[in-house]
């Protein structure tokens, strides 16, 4: 249990779901970008028209994106969120995804999985990701006068190229629809974590 102080008149954000962008770019070398493209024939068509890349460990052939990515993993894990270092946290599996203009990806989560994310690779106009609440926060459909985090069930952020995003794997998420002429390439990961979790006191200790 935590006690968190509020100043009067501040707002508490409880139980926010934590969505990171990486602390600066990494942009890919030609051999791992050759991979990345090479993998687009090793595809099959995913809901809404996108292609999905069969290698799901991807990233294990990309060693120095996979070394950025894990460094920003770790930094999301212990710095941000303030897990203990009991547990190790890594990457399990990793694949390609190719967004053709007019295409999109289907609403989803990402089981069996602590915290996901996406590096985007290449897409001159990159169709925003969309992050979905699964509940209404108040029982009737309320008017908005301006939109915020607090009175909205649906946010998108537009994505950079060569930048990451990480967020709790439970959190809904999509990809809205490719409006532009270029197609957006992104490299979706899963993640896992190893060593002692929980508490003896409440019955919940487990070694991974």
């Amino acid at each position: 249990m935590s006690v968190i102080d509020i100043t009067p008149g501040g707002v508490c954000t409880l139980f926010s779901f934590p969505l990171y962008q990486s602390r600066g770019e990494h942009s890919i070398c030609e051999n791992e970008l050759k991979i990345i493209y090479d993998e687009k024939n090793n595809t099959e068509i995913n809901y809404d028209g996108n292609l999905m890349g069969n290698n799901k460990y991807l990233l294990d052939k990309l060693p120095l994106l996979k070394s950025f990515i894990q460094r920003e993993i770790d930094y999301y894990f212990y710095n941000v969120m303030e897990f203990g270092d009991t547990q190790t946290i890594y990457i399990t599996n990793s694949w390609a995804n190719y967004n053709k203009p007019g295409t999109k990806n289907h609403s989803h989560k990402h089981p069996n999985s602590i915290v996901s994310g996406v590096y985007y690779v290449a897409g001159s106009d990159p169709a925003p990701i969309e992050f979905d609440s699964d509940y209404n926060k108040y029982l009737l459909n309320l008017n908005v006068k301006r939109a915020n985090l607090y009175n909205s069930n649906k946010v998108w952020f537009k994505p950079k190229v060569n930048t990451l995003f990480l967020f709790p794997s439970t959190l809904t998420h999509e990809v809205a629809k490719n409006t532009s002429n270029s197609e957006r390439i992104s490299i979706a990961f899963n993640t896992f974590t190893k060593g002692p979790s929980g508490t003896d006191d409440l019955h919940t200790r487990i070694h991974l």
